[in-house]
């Protein structure tokens, strides 16, 4: 019978001192991270600047603001994606993170499930708007929640 071996994580993560390849990768994303908040920062600093320059209220500019964060979500967003159909589909990062390609027809099943509870989701918010779901009984009172 063979015999259980156990392993203590962490024992093994504080037991040993980072490696080179550890420390740069720390400081790699510990820059990104400076970089990446530079921006906005500098944004933050310069808009006074800017509303004169430009001639703009605050509540105008709060749409430069806006469109900068939205940027930051639709690239999260976007790449997120890609990243994830690369580590499905390109064959050398297969191994890596022990994934298989989905076939098309189970690729056309994950994507066609989840838009046909969207289409659901429409026709209850059409349905409820029309007052035939969830529409309010003459006479009924609407329960106090508390505040």
């Amino acid at each position: 019978m063979a015999q259980e071996r156990t392993l203590d994580v962490g024992e093994l993560i504080e037991g040993r001192k980072p490696g080179a390849a550890q420390i740069g990768v720390a400081l790699l994303l510990c820059t990104l991270m400076l970089l990446e908040g530079y921006d906005m920062q500098t944004l933050s600093f310069a808009a006074p600047a800017i509303l004169q320059e430009w001639g703009v209220s605050r509540a105008e500019f709060g749409y430069v603001l806006t469109g900068h964060l939205l940027g930051y979500l639709v690239g999260a967003v976007f790449l997120t994606f890609l990243l994830q159909l690369a580590v499905i589909y390109i064959p050398a990062l297969n191994p890596i993170f022990k994934t298989t390609p989905l076939t098309a027809q189970e690729l056309a099943i994950s994507l066609l499930l989840p838009a046909i509870v969207l289409v659901m989701v429409e026709f209850e918010k059409v349905f409820i708007r029309s007052g035939l779901l969830y529409a309010e009984r003459p006479g009924a009172q609407r329960p106090v929640h508390a505040t």
